[in-house]
């Protein structure tokens, strides 16, 4: 008598998870990775000011802000620091960075989702908006701003904070030369639609 043998069929359920957790173990590890590169800047970088905390990295980065501490380049003119200081501390007392950890961490939990993608992008560009006013508020001149901006391009600058090169679009400076008083809370209204969106996506599958 032939023996027959039969296969386990293929649960779809665990592919489909162990697809997911290896996701976001990559997304994390990603974070954490950026973690370590921010606290290394600290550590073999400059301290030029103390209020607001003010350190020049001994690499050549794009400037940026994490919580409380500001990272510039080490080739960065006096004149340079000055705005980016305006722009930086913008990001750090509207508490931009937690908003830009949280939302990394639910980008690492939905990175399957393309509308958190779509809400992480447009949260940046409202934070942006906001710090580039401050600056604009303060009489800087919108050219010479510009051209600060263009050095930032090049560099290192960590996805989990807040770079002065991010969001560097034709209508980010577009809105900088506008006055209209109510756009950033209109920005921030527009920016829960995607939102709402992503989370219906993420607790809409069983």
């Amino acid at each position: 008598v032939a023996e027959t043998t039969t296969t386990e069929p293929i649960n779809l359920n665990v592919i489909a998870w162990i697809i997911y957790g290896i996701g976001v173990a990559i997304a994390l590890f990603l974070m954490i990775y950026q973690f370590l590169a921010i606290r290394r800047l600290e550590k073999t970088g400059e301290i030029i000011r103390n209020v607001p905390l003010v350190i020049r990295a001994a690499d050549d980065i794009s400037s940026f802000s994490f919580f409380g501490t500001i990272y510039v380049g080490h080739n960065s003119t006096d004149e340079d620091v000055e705005s980016i200081m305006i722009h930086e501390y913008s990001h750090i007392r509207h508490n931009h960075s937690a908003e830009r950890v949280a939302m990394e961490f639910l980008r690492a939990l939905s990175w399957w989702n393309p509308f958190v993608w779509i809400m992480q992008r447009r949260l940046v560009e409202v934070h942006e908006f906001e710090a580039d006013a401050e600056v604009l508020k303060r009489g800087y001149d919108v050219n010479i701003y510009i051209a600060t901006i263009l050095k930032s391009i090049l560099g290192y600058s960590p996805d989990i904070a807040n770079g002065l090169r991010d969001s560097l679009t034709q209508k980010r400076f577009k809105m900088m030369t506008r006055k209209t008083s109510s756009r950033y809370a209109l920005l921030r209204t527009l920016a829960i639609v995607p939102m709402l969106a992503g989370l219906l996506c993420a607790f809409s599958f069983t």
